[in-house]
């Protein structure tokens, strides 16, 4: 019998990101959502399209390419691991 040490946070991103579809904007860290972008919300790449709390901090999540947000995946106060898709732009 061999031990094997597995990386939990890593694993389940892997696992998230695997959902992830064309357009999907996904978490780069695990936490709890504490603002997202309204559907119809015209986004250029790079502007924040949603904000993570974890541990007191803030972090933003921004657009990977120009858009509008055509889905909201998560709402505020969902707690989201990294990986998981937040909003679909369109």
């Amino acid at each position: 019998v061999r031990a094997v040490a597995v990386d939990a946070p890593a694993a389940a991103a892997a696992h998230a990101a695997h959902d992830a579809g064309p357009g999907d904007v996904v978490a780069p860290v695990g936490g709890v959502v504490a603002w997202v972008a309204p559907v119809g919300h015209a986004v250029r790449e790079g502007e924040r399209v949603a904000t993570l709390e974890a541990m007191k901090m803030q972090t933003p999540v921004v657009a990977t390419r120009a858009g509008s947000v055509a889905r909201v995946l998560v709402k505020e106060g969902d707690p989201v691991e990294a990986g998981q898709p937040l909003v679909t732009l369109g």
